[in-house]
């Protein structure tokens, strides 16, 4: 099935929602808001972005020009590492640039705090103490779906629903999160996502298992009420030109 239409509700029901903290599906194709189904944390944010379609013809969000001074704020922190509470972050996208035009999570109060695709082949992570660690090794350019877990004393981290050789991932430090689709270098200087992005859901409290992970690789619009979606062949094309103004 293709992606829902736009409009549609959760699955208040299915496996997935409980401790959901936000859902994009990106569904409208059309417009300056993309909704947030879970709750009212729509988003308004991405302001250099354009409607557009992956291969199966289903829309997406393109991220053509850096995304800076504009984070997508999630509805409220999260910490990785110093035995923070659990929380999962699932997505699909894939990066049209290396380096600094892949941040993915960042920290708006901190230059040092991030989550990035360093070089386009590592899920990398970075904290003020100057720690680093790996959480996946993959082609970035390729559209693929993504899980990122924190169970309060590791990390781990799935691609395509198969989880990544590194984990469990040890974290030196802690990192406070509280943007997707941003980061800061070291020097303070802002980076943003150059990219595609499908959907975007995450979870507090809730740390979502390799099944969980692999399920939604196959459907990520299985938590919607109609059951629509299914896996998504690589590629996004421009379609139709919006400004987000609204924030998430």
């Amino acid at each position: 099935m293709a992606k829902p239409a736009s409009g549609t509700a959760l699955d208040t029901g299915h496996a997935l929602y409980p401790n959901l903290a936000g859902y994009w599906g990106f569904l409208e194709n059309s417009g300056t808001t993309s909704n947030d189904s879970f709750g009212t944390n729509h988003v308004g944010t991405f302001s250099n972005a354009t409607w557009g379609v992956d291969s199966a013809g289903d829309p997406c969000i393109s991220l053509s020009t850096n995304n800076t001074a504009k984070p997508l704020p999630l509805t409220s922190t999260i910490t990785l590492g110093g035995g923070s509470t659990p929380w999962s972050l699932a997505w699909r996208m894939k990066q049209t640039t290396s380096n600094t035009d892949g941040m993915l999570l960042g920290n708006s109060a901190n230059t040092a705090d991030f989550v990035w695709h360093d070089g386009g082949a590592f899920l990398r992570y970075r904290n003020t103490a100057s720690a680093n660690a790996d959480f996946a090794a993959t082609v970035f350019t390729t559209e693929k779906d993504y899980v990122l877990t924190w169970d309060g004393t590791n990390a781990r981290a799935y691609v395509n629903g198969s989880a990544d050789a590194n984990n469990p991932i040890s974290i030196t430090g802690s990192l406070v999160i509280d943007t997707f689709g941003n980061g800061y270098d070291v020097a303070s200087a802002q980076f943003g996502l150059k990219g595609t992005i499908s959907y975007i859901g995450y979870w507090t409290n809730r740390t979502l298992s390799g099944a969980e992970a692999t399920s939604l690789a196959g459907n990520p619009y299985q938590i919607f009420s109609t059951g629509g979606g299914a896996t998504k062949a690589p590629g996004c094309y421009q379609r139709r030109a919006v400004r987000f103004s609204r924030r998430f």
